[in-house]
């Protein structure tokens, strides 16, 4: 069993509103099925949003020993931000919780928040920072990089990832990798 509906609103060119429903293994791998819902609206082009949930049970968590079954919560946010012509932010936030029951113990809570900034200098030139949160693992990844576009076959990159991680009050955030690198693409006709 599969469940849209689509609420058009007077609002401008992108906007829609939408909630699923389903069931069966396909959907859900979970017999009794769960629910999500996304929402977007675009005032202009300055600003694109959605946010999502969605809830599935029984689930087996593998991650225990022995696996347990349990209901699963999951929410996302992301969303574009273009303050100007040249600079976009795009934003995510996945939300995810487990407990044992519906209202049971939890099993786990946590979040991934992701962010990307870009700034087009020239049609050529351009520079992005990714930026991520792991609320499970405690970590931060970020991960800057320089694009330049030759001609419409080559572009040349240079940057770099940085991973974080949380050692708690004793050692707090420490950089545990690091890597540099430069690439040219170039696309062969044949």
């Amino acid at each position: 069993m599969a469940l849209a509906m689509w609420a058009p609103a007077a609002m401008p060119a992108e906007t829609f509103a939408k909630d699923d429903g389903a069931s069966g293994d396909a959907a859900f791998a979970s017999p009794i099925g769960g629910i999500a819902s996304a929402g977007s609206f675009a005032p202009n082009v300055n600003l694109i949003f959605s946010l999502s949930e969605a809830t599935q049970a029984p689930t087996i968590d593998g991650k225990l020993d022995p696996p347990v079954p349990g209901h699963e919560r999951l929410y996302e946010f992301w969303g574009a931000l273009k303050p100007t012509t040249q600079l976009r932010l795009d934003f995510n936030d996945v939300n995810a919780r487990m407990t044992e029951t519906a209202s049971g113990p939890e099993l786990y809570s946590g979040y991934i928040a992701r962010n990307k900034l870009t700034y087009q200098f020239t049609k050529r030139l351009f520079p992005r920072l990714v930026s991520q949160y792991n609320d499970f693992s405690k970590s931060l990844d970020v991960d800057p990089l320089l694009s330049y576009k030759i001609n419409p076959f080559t572009v040349f990159y240079l940057g770099s990832t940085h991973d974080i991680e949380d050692f708690g009050e004793d050692g707090g955030y420490i950089q545990t990798k690091r890597q540099f690198f430069a690439k040219l693409q170039y696309l062969f006709r044949v």
